[in-house]
């Protein structure tokens, strides 16, 4: 087995070149630098294997405290999203049977907010999870 000195001295070098992310640039660029582990590397087998263990360690514990934070759109603004990247009108949705059009004016303006029957409907219509609609 190695001697603790010389550990010490080869880690020292490593920490010098890969250390975990304090920030969302070094989190970016530390997943850059695992991706290209991977790619090039078979990580199934050491020396590789011991250094993608320590980059995922790095990169699990930034994820664990610092959570994507939610979008903060209404269900109104991701409604209309939705229609945008599918070309629908209001018109044009309402005549699909999804919803009247009265309803969803009241919506999209935030007027009204939607159920889970509704829900359901909309995620049918535009093949998301019935949950998004329901913050």
């Amino acid at each position: 087995m190695t001697s603790l000195n010389s550990v010490i001295k080869t880690w020292q070098t490593f920490q010098q070149q890969i250390q975990a992310p304090e920030t969302e640039a070094d989190y970016l660029e530390l997943l850059e630098f695992t991706t290209n582990l991977i790619e090039k590397y078979d990580t199934n087998t050491e020396p590789y294997r011991s250094l993608w263990r320590v980059l995922a360690g790095y990169a699990l514990e930034w994820e664990k405290h610092n959570e994507p934070k939610p979008l903060e759109s209404s269900v109104g603004e991701l409604l209309q999203t939705l229609m945008d990247a599918h070309g629908l009108t209001q018109y044009k949705l309402a005549q699909e049977g999804v919803v009247n059009q009265s309803a969803l004016s009241k919506i999209l303006r935030g007027k009204r907010g939607i159920g889970k029957v509704l829900a359901k409907r909309f995620a049918n219509r535009f093949q998301v999870p019935a949950s998004i609609f329901l913050v």
